[in-house]
């Protein structure tokens, strides 16, 4: 049930080209080659399989983002921050991610600093380490308080780029 779920979109547009066709089929059942077709048939025939692409269209335009930041499964505060995040493939070894903290969703992300990926473990989870704290006051507020719970874990955003200000000057 879940994988259909899944692949809704898929089997709506499958779906929905499946009916255009049966309602052209059912056109060419009813009415023979040498007939001619009313008008309002033809229209209504043509409405509804705009109407039917439209629908398709709309349910399948809301589809979510590919890619979702991975959990962070635990926070170590012992030598420098240190977060062990799921596996993903928006990672690797040795890349440079930005650290974000974001207390709820409809609030401003504070950016943390720029940490970089130093391990896989092997259970494919991630060892990130914050390098380079932001010089910002509320930033370095948040980090002296961070602690290895779930509200924490749930607000630290890690995500795989960083931003034009630590490449040091514009691009």
């Amino acid at each position: 049930m879940w994988e259909l779920l899944k692949n809704i979109d898929k089997i709506l547009m499958g779906g929905s080209a499946v009916l255009v066709s049966l309602s052209v089929g059912i056109l060419c059942w009813i009415f023979d080659a040498s007939d001619q077709v009313p008008m309002w048939l033809l229209i209504i025939t043509i409405v509804f399989s705009w109407f039917v692409w439209l629908v398709t269209y709309v349910i399948c335009s809301k589809k979510k983002v590919a890619f979702s930041l991975p959990a962070i499964k635990s926070i170590n505060i012992d030598f420098g921050v240190v977060f062990l995040v799921e596996g993903s493939e928006l990672y690797s070894v040795d890349s440079l991610v930005s650290i974000y903290y974001q207390d709820e969703d409809d609030e401003l992300e504070t950016f943390l600093g720029i940490g970089y990926v130093e391990t896989r473990n092997s259970n494919s989870c991630f060892q990130i380490r914050l390098k380079n704290v932001s010089e910002v006051t509320s930033a370095k507020k948040i980090l002296k308080t961070i602690k290895n719970d779930s509200q924490t874990k749930r607000s630290i955003k890690i995500k795989p780029s960083i931003t034009k200000e630590c490449l040091g000057g514009d691009l």
